[in-house]
């Protein structure tokens, strides 16, 4: 039989500091992003792979912020 004493996940220290800031500051706060949930803008998903694809092969961040 395993012995589930023990934490099941182990979280990076940067997430237990994370995890500890929004238990207090509430669950409900809007400050903190969940990390684990899908990244969207304006309720859209958003693929950050195809992001940086894309982002790439027009010249990098400053080439695309200059031809916008």
């Amino acid at each position: 039989m395993a012995n589930l004493s023990g934490p099941i996940l182990q979280l990076q220290p940067s997430m237990k500091i994370l995890l500890k800031v929004q238990t207090f500051f509430g669950k409900s706060s809007k400050l903190f992003i969940n990390p684990l949930a899908p990244n969207s803008v304006g309720g859209k998903a958003l693929d950050l792979h195809h992001l940086f694809v894309e982002v790439t092969s027009r010249g990098g961040i400053e080439q695309v912020i200059t031809d916008r």
